[in-house]
């Protein structure tokens, strides 16, 4: 199964990083604000699946969550921080747009031909269930570590580091911060508060084997990015925002 999960995982891996790529080479910028809306709203709902990779018990969503963080650093590089800021905001307020219409969709009362799709919708987007915790945490941890990797990958910029330096720098210190958040309130502080369906609070010797491992695969997902933000450059014609 753990091998299985892990092949699995590095060609979706490779194919969400490849997809990005020609989506900014079609689509330029607004391919790019499009990608984080769609890789936002993604990785909430596969946050709920749990699975097991190299070893450890890990929740889904980090491949997609981690390509945004590339197409911020391919915002704020080809387009300016100002753009890449204005995506960050936009991509949070479609997802809660996204996930408010769901919750309202779960109190519709299905008729006799729904087949039990009703019950489906429900579980994943009931206003209780993991989904909708992992939204809600996600967003406020978004909105922070986003705000540190658009200042610290700028603040590399203007001091005329090289790309993949700022690209890995801005990304291993903002994932701390959302690894960290993220881990404790998902899965210690508010189920010890709330009945969330399907989750239960961890212990802390727990949490901390899974927030070092998720930092570790998302510091790797960063590295392996790489390669694919110069492809970006080239395709952009190795230019830059100042």
């Amino acid at each position: 199964m753990d091998s299985v999960n892990t092949l699995l995982w590095i060609i979706v891996l490779l194919f969400t990083m490849v997809s990005l790529v020609l989506v900014h080479a079609y689509f330029g910028r607004v391919g790019l604000v499009g990608w984080m809306v769609l890789a936002l709203i993604g990785a909430n709902i596969q946050g709920s699946k749990q699975i097991v990779l190299f070893g450890m018990n890990v929740s889904m969503g980090n491949i997609l969550y981690s390509s945004i963080y590339l197409a911020t650093d391919a915002l704020n590089e080809f387009y300016g921080k100002r753009r890449a800021q204005l995506a960050v905001v936009l991509s949070m307020v479609l997802t809660g747009v996204f996930m408010l219409s769901m919750i309202a969709t779960t109190f519709f009362v299905p008729n006799d031909y729904d087949g039990g799709v009703s019950d489906n919708i429900s579980a994943l987007f009931a206003p209780n269930s993991a989904v909708i915790m992992f939204t809600v945490v996600g967003l406020l941890v978004y909105t922070i570590s986003q705000r540190v990797d658009i200042f610290v990958y700028s603040l590399l910029k203007g001091w005329g580091t090289p790309l993949w330096v700022r690209n890995n720098l801005s990304t291993v210190i903002s994932q701390v911060l959302d690894t960290v958040f993220f881990t404790i309130l998902v899965f210690k502080i508010i189920p010890s508060l709330i009945i969330i369906e399907g989750v239960q609070p961890l212990p802390w010797s727990v949490l901390g084997g899974i927030i070092m491992f998720m930092y570790l695969v998302k510091v790797f997902i960063a590295t392996i990015d790489t390669p694919f933000l110069y492809m970006m450059r080239q395709a952009h014609g190795g230019t830059r925002a100042n």
